[in-house]
């Protein structure tokens, strides 16, 4: 009788002894890993080394972000970009002031040969040229902001299509090569793209001043040579005689 009191005293103290340990609120997290380590060491064992790589990979794609990001977004890039705004508008400019010299020269000869050189249709017409210049100055501007906005927005897709890489995979350091090479052929392509001339069509309604004033030229000097050839007709010379007492 007292040997299976002695028995019965044991197992419910091992009973009592197991169920704390197997309570995580009494274990907490360290009797957890004992006991998977007794029921199931492998599993996590393997668990442990997938999260660890997972970390690993994260890390390195967290890395890869970075450095593509600080190359689009660095100071050097910023500057090169600005730098080809301002070699755009200087291009733009100076065509923009060969079209207005061009302009003004034919003006000039037209004002000259319709005999209003000094007037006010002069004052006129160099005030509306003088106004086309400025709005030609105005979209010469437009047209250089417009080439550094599309320069970044190729930068932008360029790297978002590297960060994707980084993101399968890819390797960080050839990324970034790459992102290197990729804005050095963006600039390249922005430089190939860009539209310049064109300034002519700002001036077309001083086209058609300079066509009118060449006609009207031409009008006068055809009219000038009929009167002089009607001199030497029989008619004329009769009448001349006439008139002149001769």
């Amino acid at each position: 009788m007292e040997l299976a009191k002695l028995i019965l005293a044991g197992y419910e103290a091992n009973i009592m002894s197991l169920g704390k340990w197997l309570n995580p609120i009494y274990a907490g997290k360290k009797s957890l890993k004992i006991l998977g380590g007794l029921f199931g060491g492998g599993k996590n064992k393997a668990l442990d080394q997938a999260e660890e790589n997972e970390r690993i990979r994260q890390a390195e794609i967290d890395a890869g972000y970075k450095k593509i990001e600080g190359i689009f977004s660095s100071p050097e890039r910023n500057q090169q970009i600005e730098d080809f705004i301002g070699s755009q508008r200087g291009l733009l400019q100076s065509d923009l002031n060969r079209e207005k010299g061009k302009q003004d020269r034919e003006l000039k000869f037209s004002l000259a040969r319709s005999g209003l050189s000094g007037g006010s249709t002069d004052i006129d017409q160099n005030r509306q040229l003088s106004e086309l210049y400025l709005r030609g100055i105005a979209e010469s501007e437009r047209r250089a902001q417009n080439s550094g906005a599309e320069l970044r927005s190729q930068d932008q897709q360029q790297k978002q299509n590297l960060m994707s890489s980084v993101l399968a995979g890819g390797d960080i350091t050839t990324g970034a090569n790459n992102a290197i090479a990729m804005m050095r052929n963006n600039t390249a392509l922005a430089r190939t793209d860009s539209t310049f001339g064109n300034f002519d069509s700002l001036f077309r309604d001083f086209g058609n001043i300079y066509k009118n004033s060449r006609e009207s030229a031409g009008e006068r000097k055809a009219n000038k040579n009929m009167n002089f050839g009607t001199l030497f007709t029989p008619s004329a010379q009769q009448g001349g005689q006439v008139a002149g007492g001769i």
